[in-house]
Order: C-alpha cells, then sequence, then structure tokens
C-alpha cells in the first residue's frame, strides 16, 4: 500500500491508491542506501552511509529511532518474521540482531577468516563471503576458499557443514597457449567426445542437430544439469600463457538457503602485478554439495533467483531462461530479454525486453500482460510482493507504479444467469456445488463436467442458507421459515420443517466508501446438523439455534438486545458469534445459552466513540477455523482482518492488503487457508499458519456476497452481488485455482 524511495536529499513515502506523497523523511538524515518496511508495514528502516539505522514511524513520517549498527558498510536488512528485530548483513561477514524497538543489540556473528596475501605484490585477496539467516535466526555463511573450494558454515558454531567442490572443467573457459597452438584433429576429437582435451569443446558433433548447442560436463564427463544453452553463440576461450589461479569473486545464496550461486576470475602474473579474466558462473545445491551448473561468463552476465528460492533465472548476452531447480528442468525461454525481475513470493516474472516489460506466471507458464513504459523509464524498477504493482522509474527523479493484470484468471462456471445467486455450497465428496437464487431456485452444478445438473424449485423466496449432510447424499435449504431437505440425486424433497418466525432477509450493510452488502442471518455447521435462525422483535433481536438431528428440529432462543450485525457459527456447533455492527463481538454457548465474552475491536474509548455517531459498519464478517479455536473478524473502518483466539479471547494479529471493507471470509476444510473478499469484488488468499498473502483474485465488480472451497481445497468458488453499484453480472459463479503454497 505504499511505497518508500531512497534518494540523494531523503526518504521519500507514497500512499500506493492515491498516488500522494504521505511523507519526505529528511531529519537529520544523510543519503540513505537501504530501506526496508517492517512486515506490519508501519514502520520504516532506514541505513545511511556509516553505521546510522534510524526507524520512522509510516502513518505520520516521525522520527523513532536513531542507533548504530556495529559495524560499517552494511549490505542488507532484514526483518524477523514477528517484526521485532532487525537483522544487519555487513560486507565483511558481520551479522547482528537489534532490538527493533529499543536499538539494543541482541546478538552479533563474526565470520573468522584467515588473510590471503600473495607473495608477487603482497596485495590482500578478499574472500567470496555471503551469509544465510533462516526464519529462526540461525546464521549459515559460505566463505570462498583459496583452493576455489566453498565452506558451508553454522555461524553459531564456526564448525564447517559441507565444503562444494567443483567439478568443472577448466578447459571449457580457457585455453594454454600451447594447447591452441597445437594442430585440431576433427576426427580424433569427435571419436573421443567430450573427454578429450581442452581444444574439444569448441567442436560439434556432427551427428547433434545443427539448431543445438554447446554442452558444459563435468569432469566425470556428465552434463551438467542446469545449462545455458542458445545457438548462434561463440565458443572462443582465454587464451592463457600458463595456468590461472582459479578465485571465487562473490557468493549468494538463494532465498531459501538451498542453493547457491558463485562467481570466479581466473588470475595470472602479470609484470609486477597480477591479471584475470572471468571464470565460469557456478550454481551448487548446499544441502547436498551437488555442482548444478557452470556457465560461460562470455554467455552469461548473471543469475536471479524467485523470491520463494525455487526458480533460477540465467540472463546472457542472447536472452534469459528460466529453470526449476528442485526438478532441474528448463521452464521458459526468453531471447529478447534483457533482464528479468521476480516477485518476493516467486509465483511472478517481469521480463525486461528493449522496449517493454512481460508480466509472467510461472506456475500456468502463460503471459499475464504488457506493459509498455517510455524509453527513459528503465532505469530502476521493482515489484510489490505479489506482484500486482510494479514501480518504474526515470534519471529524472520521475517514479510511475503501474497496476499488472490479475495473476490467476477465472474459470466461469455460469455467466448471465437468469436471477442473482445468494449462497453457495460444496458437497463433502466434492463431486457437487448448490447454489441458491434469489427467486427460490437451486442449482445443482456436477464439479467434473463443470455443467448444471437439475434446478430444484424450492418456492418463491430468496435461498438463504445451504448445507450438504457429511453422505453428501441429502441437502438442506433454508428460504424464509421453510427448511426442506432434498435428495442430492432425484432433485426430491424428502422432509419439510417449518421454522416460526425465521427470515432469510436482514437488511444491509452500509460502509465507509458509501458501499453496502445484504446482511446474513443465517448460519449451518458443515454437516448442516446445527441451524442459525434470527427473528426480529421492536427493540432487539432473537437468534435461535436449532438441532437439525432428530425428525423434529428443535430449537434454543438467545435474546440480544443489540443492533443487528453479521453472524456466524463454529463448526462443532457449539459456539455463536454475532456482533453489533460497531466494533462489538459477542460469543455465546449454543448449548446453553450463555455469554461466553465480547471481543471489542477498537483500542481506545475515542474510536468507540466515534464509532458510535458513525453510520458506517465495522464488523462485516465472521468466520471461524475448521477446529473452532479462532475467529477471524472482517471489518470496514479498518478494511482489515482481525484474528482472535477463542481460548483466551484475546487479539493475536492482523491481516491487512484490502483498500475497501472485508465483508466475506472463508477457510478451507484443512484450516491451511484463508479467503477474504471485499465490496470492491477483490479476494485475498492467505496462507493462514504463516499469514502470509499468497495472491489476489479480481473477478467482476460488486461486492464479494459468497466465497466456498472445495474439500481439498484446491479450488476457491465465489459469487458478487451488484445491488449497491448497478452491477450486471450477479447471475455468475466463478472458479478459481488454488495457487501451490
Amino acid at each position: 500500500t505504499r511505497l518508500a524511495i531512497a534518494s540523494s536529499i531523503g526518504v521519500w513515502l507514497y500512499d500506493i491508491s492515491t498516488g500522494h506523497e504521505t511523507s519526505l523523511l529528511t531529519e537529520n538524515l544523510d543519503f540513505s542506501k537501504l530501506v526496508k518496511f517492517s512486515p506490519n508495514g508501519k514502520t520504516l528502516v532506514s541505513a545511511e552511509d556509516g553505521n546510522t539505522i534510524r526507524t520512522w514511524n509510516v502513518e505520520n513520517g516521525k522520527p523513532l529511532l536513531t542507533f548504530n549498527s556495529p559495524s560499517t558498510s552494511l549490505s542488507n536488512l532484514q526483518f524477523s518474521v514477528d517484526g521485532k528485530t532487525l537483522i544487519g548483513v555487513n560486507s565483511d561477514g558481520k551479522v547482528w540482531f537489534c532490538n527493533i524497538n529499543t536499538g539494543e543489540q541482541l546478538n552479533t556473528f563474526s565470520l573468522k577468516t584467515s588473510e590471503i596475501r600473495t607473495e608477487i605484490d603482497k596485495t590482500v585477496w578478499n574472500h567470496a563471503i555471503d551469509v544465510f539467516v533462516n526464519h529462526i535466526g540461525v546464521v549459515t555463511y559460505a566463505i570462498g576458499n583459496k583452493d576455489g573450494t566453498i565452506s558451508i558454515q553454522n555461524g553459531q558454531t564456526d564448525m564447517e557443514i559441507r565444503t562444494l567442490r567443483q567439478r568443472t572443467h577448466d578447459a571449457d573457459f580457457f585455453m594454454l597457449r600451447e594447447d591452441a597452438e597445437k594442430p585440431l584433429n576433427v576426427e580424433t576429437t569427435i571419436n573421443k567426445g567430450p573427454l578429450v582435451g581442452s581444444r574439444s569443446r569448441m567442436v560439434r558433433d556432427p551427428s547433434v542437430d545443427p539448431k543445438e548447442y554447446q554442452t558444459i560436463y563435468k569432469d566425470d564427463g556428465t552434463p551438467f544439469p542446469i545449462q545455458y544453452r542458445f545457438e548462434h553463440l561463440s565458443f572462443g576461450t582465454s587464451i592463457m600463457v600458463e595456468r590461472p589461479m582459479k578465485w571465487l569473486t562473490e557468493l549468494q545464496f538463494s532465498p531459501d538457503g538451498k542453493t547457491l550461486a558463485s562467481k570466479s576470475a581466473y588470475r595470472t602474473i602479470s609484470g609486477n602485478g597480477w591479471g584475470e579474466s572471468p571464470g565460469p558462473i557456478e550454481i551448487w545445491d548446499v544441502d547436498t554439495g551437488e555442482q548444478l551448473a557452470a556457465l560461460k561468463p562470455g554467455w552469461v552476465k548473471d543469475v536471479k533467483f524467485s523470491g520463494d528460492g525455487k526458480i533460477l533465472a540465467i540472463i546472457g548476452n542472447a536472452g534469459c531462461v528460466i529453470w526449476d531447480i528442485d526438478t532441474r528442468t528448463k521452464i521458459a525461454t526468453f531471447p529478447k530479454s534483457k533482464d528479468v525481475m521476480f516477485t518476493d513470493y516467486g509465483k511472478t516474472l517481469v521480463i525486461i525486453e528493449r522496449e517493454r516489460y512481460i508480466m509472467w506466471n510461472i506456475e500456468t507458464r502463460h503471459e499475464i500482460t504488457t506493459l509498455n513504459p517510455t524509453q527513459e523509464q528503465f532505469e530502476r524498477f521493482v515489484l510489490s510482493h505479489d506482484g500486482s504493482l510494479l514501480a518504474t522509474t526515470d534519471g529524472k527523479g520521475v517514479v510511475n507504479v503501474w497496476e499488472t493484470k490479475n495473476i490467476t484468471e477465472p474459470y466461469p462456471l455460469t455467466s448471465g444467469y437468469t436471477n442473482p445467486f445468494t449462497v453457495l455450497a460444496f458437497s463433502h465428496d466434492g463431486k457437487t456445488l448448490a447454489s441458491g437464487d434469489n427467486t427460490g431456485n437451486i442449482q445443482l452444478w456436477d464439479t467434473d463436467t463443470r455443467t448444471k445438473r437439475m434446478t430444484i424449485k424450492a418456492g418463491k423466496n430468496l435461498i438463504g442458507g445451504l448445507a450438504f449432510s457429511k453422505d453428501s447424499t441429502t441437502l438442506t435449504s433454508i428460504s424464509n421459515s421453510d427448511l426442506i431437505i432434498w435428495d442430492v440425486a432425484t432433485g426430491k424433497h424428502i422432509a419439510v420443517h417449518t421454522l416460526p418466525k425465521a427470515s432469510s432477509r436482514g437488511g444491509t450493510l452500509t460502509f465507509a466508501d458509501v458501499t453496502g452488502s445484504s446482511l446474513k442471518t443465517i448460519a449451518f455447521t458443515p454437516m448442516s446438523n446445527t441451524l442459525v435462525t434470527r427473528r426480529s422483535k421492536t427493540e432487539h433481536s432473537v437468534y435461535e439455534i436449532w438441532d437439525l438431528t432428530t425428525d423434529n428440529p428443535k430449537r434454543r432462543p438467545i435474546d440480544i438486545k443489540y443492533q443487528l450485525g453479521p453472524i456466524a457459527l463454529s463448526p462443532d456447533g457449539n459456539t455463536f458469534a454475532c456482533s453489533d455492527r460497531k466494533g462489538k463481538v459477542f460469543l455465546w454457548n449454543a448449548k446453553n445459552g450463555d455469554r461466553l465474552a465480547t471481543l471489542s475491536l477498537f483500542k481506545n474509548w475515542i474510536d468507540n466513540l466515534r464509532s458510535r455517531f458513525s453510520g458506517d459498519s465495522n464488523v462485516c464478517a465472521l468466520a471461524f477455523a475448521p477446529d473452532g479455536k479462532i475467529l477471524v473478524i472482517g471489518t470496514g473502518k479498518d478494511k482489515e482482518i482481525q484474528i482472535w483466539d477463542l481460548d483466551t479471547y484475546q487479539k493475536i494479529g492482523t491481516l491487512e492488503a484490502h483498500k475497501h471493507a472485508v465483508c466475506e471470509l472463508a477457510f478451507s476444510p484443512d484450516g491451511s487457508l484463508l479467503a477474504s473478499g471485499d465490496t470492491s469484488g477483490k479476494i485475498h488468499l492467505w496462507e493462514y499458519p504463516t499469514r502470509r498473502h499468497l495472491t489476489t483474485y479480481k473477478g467482476h465488480e460488486g461486492y464479494v456476497r459468497a466465497l466456498a472451497f472445495t474439500p481439498d481445497g484446491k479450488t476457491l468458488a465465489n459469487i458478487n452481488d451488484g445491488v449497491f453499484t448497478g452491477y450486471k453480472h450477479e447471475g455468475t459463479i466463478l472458479l478459481w485455482d488454488i495457487p501451490s503454497k
């Protein structure tokens, strides 16, 4: 939602949604070379030349704290998962941990390496070093050694974990002059194959398709699993008088710490000093020590890892190739690419060509969209974490933010249906999707063929609730005061019950962004054994808990003297949640009607007072986790999702991504995913245990009315409503593929 820009006069903060500058951070600020947002986006850290670290309040731009890092030459900043600790990495390998609120130094790790001083000119050669800090703070070092090997070392114990030894043929990358001057015997070279002397790699085997390319082999004659392969490349190598020393010049861990990239140089004595030519870029599996690639420096300019560390991009003079590291398979080739960039989550790739950017979905392997910035906008570029925004800049200080198209396209189960849909439910065997509309019709859809199997006429009133039995053979619907149990195979009703004064219509919720949604007053448990309905009295509402496990439903009333708001029922039917719209959620024991707790969304009495005089709804959606231990609350004014622990009745987290009121929430059956919909029609998908944002879906306009996961959690269905927006696609059900986490 915000963009920080470090410049020579300070750090600028911009609000992405409006494009307006919110702050220019200049107070006692020298040139900042690093900026980093905290995980919750409320604090910004800037690092200046030297060792000064400053923290800032993002909301008002005020400085919070200034402290010094343990050493200069800061190369990287990152936060711990909980946002309480700042982790700094220096170019000399020093890693330090600081309390973000106090600046107190918590721990420091320093790399112990011996100095390498040459005998010829007494110059010092620096070791190549990189550091990986995992999510629990374990420090791992990669160190380039004098003999060309790489040591993987535990930073806490200083113990070596593994040594990476090259399997590279040096003859692929340089040639001794005496070998270059020897006559070449083509017949002998071809017959002996890739294991002959250094010049053999310059000869193409006539049995190979001329469209193929040169392969780089390990020292045992087997090809490296990852290659950079384009035809029409020069196969020339550097000519050297004497055998050089291979020196590692740069090391880079992948974001998950499982892969390492190394750059090298071949150094030879030159006059009174040293000369060098570029050596191979090599890729390593850190866990096994396997060398995965040896890439020619004349062909390859750089390698980059995706944000999750699973994908590798090799950028060269002849374009870019994308590899899946785990499977050692090539995913795509982009011959015109000058550079690439990944999102932090590793799901989206930007291919930078001479006159355009191409957004590309790695999972589906399809182009998302093409952007055509002007030529001068190519100096800097950065992607948001989820790939939904791209910022580009020119040398004159102009930054443009582009909104990219949706990463995932929906599959329309049906579109332009006669009547607006009101509710969705998947069967527990995953074979059927049931939908209800506002004229009393129930549709049964086959999820395999994605076609309508039948329509059931349940009356003339709006279908307010649907739930399948555990064995998926029956479907229970409620429309006004009629509760009907249907045979899924035949579409015939099995039983009909009247629930006195139960209502499927509950009025509306109005939000601060001048939108609204219809209020749901019915909630089923997943197995359709418990139901909550509402009936109104003059001054208050009565909610009734119905036990549907018997032939004659039994009810238990709960009298609530509060303004009507969203409701939810725990999966086991033991706990009932309702709200007063303004900022309070009430929890009740559904078995005996006792009130368990009151949850207040507001932090102070001022917010509570403002809410009382506002006509807007702040509590907009409620949902229990499948185990019933967590309640999530979608808010209107704050446009956030609050997470509450029902053992302690304490708020334990907040999810922030929506720019509109959060009006619908749904957990996947196993509780690993949370889907949240807002009044603009956007759906955000979260990996619940880690609170990580996975992707954003945008189908049609209108607020999100219903969300439903398939039993296996691989597909999400949604319907939208446009009562307040004039939306014309209410008769549409969209299905979304869930990305792998």
